[in-house]
């Protein structure tokens, strides 16, 4: 064999493709090609005995004995032959080279301590060939010169030969990226001459070139003329997107579904750019979000205002994130300047799903699965405690030498061994994992059945959910349910006739920030005796005992609404639009707040505190509200195309109309609390209220 061909083997075994590592979440990695001096991490020696053992071993042994970490596909080695080696005080590079080539196996470093294996370019007889086997002792010399990657450069115009800025270019197959600079230009490294590089930007059309024997690409986009023909929904009305001035952005019901978030509000959490979404509390899946466009753009409410179907609702999540067709942002005051003071913070337009012509399906799907908080402080435990409050006070003026001001020596010496023999006197209580759950379930069923023809189209939907707490007498409920139809009489008349309804069911302890409160528990007060009974924890605060037992708040809120509208076309590019929009609510809650006694430790009968942490007595709290909103709209739209020139007016009339009634009712020292009904509480200590707006 020439050396010739020797070399255009070696070149062939070195050539390797990228993967995407899934380790603990999903993290593209951009891989790079072994430079000229090995890395540290190859350079490290191991020592390995194994017979009729697996490359799996190998790969463990190797990383127990290092500071290499593995990534590779499970297919790569399943079905690999019993592995018989002997190594002694040999590099990781030449054990991985020996043992991985008559395998068809590359591999590739990435950072400072991670080894990726993928599957070689050149076929397994060739491998099979030319590499060496264990029972060789030949070495294997390569010139890393010859395997560098390519570098290729370039610049980016447009049509006008404007340069851009923020194109995206990638190594297809890959994940390898780069985007070009403020004056269009980029350089990216790629790993042979067949790579293909893609080019891509927001409203122009993609390019593919293959690099070939190019070392430089320079690439003039084309304006994606279909992209700028779509519409885009904006207030009372839809442009195309080539005639939008204002800032808009725009996300398609397909994102809602690849989140299988259950709240509107925290699927939108990094979607799009200006849209400033945190999570409220801890509540996992049932908790809201506040949404923030822009930032805080007003001294009021700081709330973007809402539109469904060009109809105004409370908050994003009273929709179905599977019932939305698209979701539209106006973000500054040329976009969302029509709808006037309430567009201060911004505006969400929503537009629900609806059947097209000769279209027919039903759909169900089921989804199971756990919520589990991300992380979680260390809670410190009752002899740490001590040791750091001492500390705190030694460094207050007054205390002088006395280094444990607060917490006696002879009680903190051999505290955990205290404990141990007498958990009542010596309590060392971790609040947290007394309170809270590791993990909350969570499911939901929504069924879909859409039917069109050309007179007549329907969209029905319905969806349950219902999610676990993480802590007892936690738990949420939901039910959606929506049918919009669309029915058109001839080429002049049609209208649609819309229904929904929303129920939630919310339940909650009576203890308030259960969460905050078990972090700022102190360990060195008990929660519970050994024999199970309740301890008054400091003074009566004891977070675990009135989660359990102090009673819990019932919130159910059911909405229906709907949408009546009638569009009237009697010239081309005229329509006039009648709707008239009811919003019905109606609301319970009962708080039925429980009275806790706690025992002393040495005698189960006797109570020694009633806990202040929500009141001395069991007292039931009830409210009803009962709320229209009722929109109607008188609008006309006319839209005529000249040439290259488009043209929209608007004119229209809008009423919102709101009432609101409540009316509520209490009874204080309740004897039994397992009758949650007013009448079972005391007349003399009954009230009640009302009030509208």
């Amino acid at each position: 064999m020439t050396k010739n061909h020797v070399k255009q083997k070696l070149l062939l075994f070195m050539k390797i493709n990228l993967i995407q590592v899934i380790m603990a979440g999903v993290f593209a990695i951009n891989a790079f090609a072994i430079p000229a001096k090995a890395q540290d991490v190859l350079q490290e020696k191991v020592s390995i005995s194994l017979e009729k053992g697996t490359l799996k071993t190998l790969l463990k042994s190797i990383e127990k004995q290092t500071n290499v970490l593995f990534s590779y596909k499970n297919e790569l080695i399943a079905n690999d032959l019993p592995l018989t080696v002997e190594i002694k005080n040999e590099k990781v590079d030449d054990v991985l080279r020996k043992v991985l080539t008559p395998r068809n196996i590359s591999f590739e470093t990435v950072g400072k301590r991670q080894i990726i294996l993928v599957r070689s370019m050149f076929n397994r007889n060739e491998a099979k060939e030319n590499s060496l086997n264990q029972t060789e002792k030949t070495t294997l010399n390569i010139n890393n010169s010859d395997v560098a990657d390519i570098t290729i450069k370039g610049t980016i115009i447009d049509e006008k030969g404007e340069k851009l800025p923020g194109v995206s270019i990638s190594v297809k197959g890959t994940t390898r990226g780069t985007t070009t600079n403020s004056n269009g230009e980029y350089s990216i490294s790629v790993l042979d001459d067949k790579a293909v590089l893609l080019f891509s930007f927001i409203g122009y059309e993609s390019q593919e070139v293959l690099v070939g024997n190019k070392t430089r690409v320079d690439i003039s986009l084309k304006v994606d003329n279909k992209a700028l023909e779509e519409v885009v929904v904006v207030g009372y009305g839809v442009q195309k997107k080539k005639d939008l001035t204002g800032a808009i952005s725009t996300v398609n019901g397909d994102m809602f579904k690849e989140r299988k978030e259950t709240q509107v509000s925290q699927a939108l959490q990094g979607a799009m750019s200006g849209v400033f979404v945190s999570r409220n509390g801890g509540n996992g899946s049932m908790g809201g979000a506040t949404i923030r466009i822009r930032g805080i753009t007003t001294i009021g409410n700081s709330n973007p205002l809402v539109i469904v179907d060009g109809v105004p609702v409370a908050d994003v999540n009273q929709v179905n994130p599977n019932d939305i067709e698209s979701l539209t942002v106006l973000k500054d005051a040329a976009s969302a300047s029509i709808y006037g003071s309430r567009a201060a913070s911004g505006v969400i337009l929503i537009t629900t799903k609806r059947a097209k012509n000769d279209q027919a399906s039903i759909q169900y799907s089921y989804e199971n699965g756990i919520d589990t908080p991300t992380q979680l402080p260390d809670y410190m435990r009752s002899l740490r405690y001590m040791e750091l409050v001492n500390e705190l006070r030694w460094n207050d003026a007054g205390n002088g030498a006395n280094k444990f001001p607060t917490f006696s020596q002879d009680l903190i010496k051999d505290y955990n061994q205290k404990n141990l023999s007498d958990p009542d006197k010596y309590p060392d209580t971790d609040w947290m994992s007394l309170t809270l759950k590791k993990i909350a379930p969570r499911e939901a069923h929504s069924i879909s059945v859409i039917g069109g023809s050309k007179f007549v189209k329907s969209s029905a939907s319905l969806r349950y959910e219902k999610i676990g707490g993480f802590y007892d007498n936690k738990d949420y409920g939901r039910i959606f349910m929506r049918s919009n139809n669309d029915f058109t009489i001839n080429k002049y008349i049609s209208g649609n006739v819309d229904i929904n309804f929303k129920r939630t069911n919310t339940t909650d302890p009576t203890a308030n920030d259960p969460l905050g409160r078990v972090r700022v528990s102190s360990p060195i007060y008990p929660g519970i005796w050994a024999d199970g009974r309740i301890a008054d924890g400091k003074a009566g605060e004891n977070v675990y005992a009135k989660v359990k037992y102090g009673g819990k708040d019932q919130n159910n809120y059911n909405q229906i609404g709907g949408r009546i509208g009638l569009d009237i076309k009697p010239i081309d590019g005229l329509k006039f639009s009648a709707i008239l929009a009811p919003i019905f609510n109606f609301d319970y809650q009962k708080r039925f707040n429980q009275k806790v006694d706690a025992y002393a430790s040495n005698d189960p009968n006797q109570f020694v505190a009633t806990l202040i942490s929500g009141g001395l007595t069991t007292r039931l709290d009830e409210n009803r509200t009962t709320g229209i909103n009722l929109t109607t709209q008188l609008l006309g739209n006319y839209l005529k195309t000249i040439g290259n020139h488009d043209f929209t007016f608007l004119a229209g009339y809008e009423n919102f109309y709101s009432k609101s009634e409540s009316v509520g009712a209490s009874r204080d020292q309740f004897l039994f609390d397992t009758y949650p009904y007013l009448n079972q509480g005391p007349a003399a200590f009954r009230d009640n209220f009302g009030s509208a707006f």
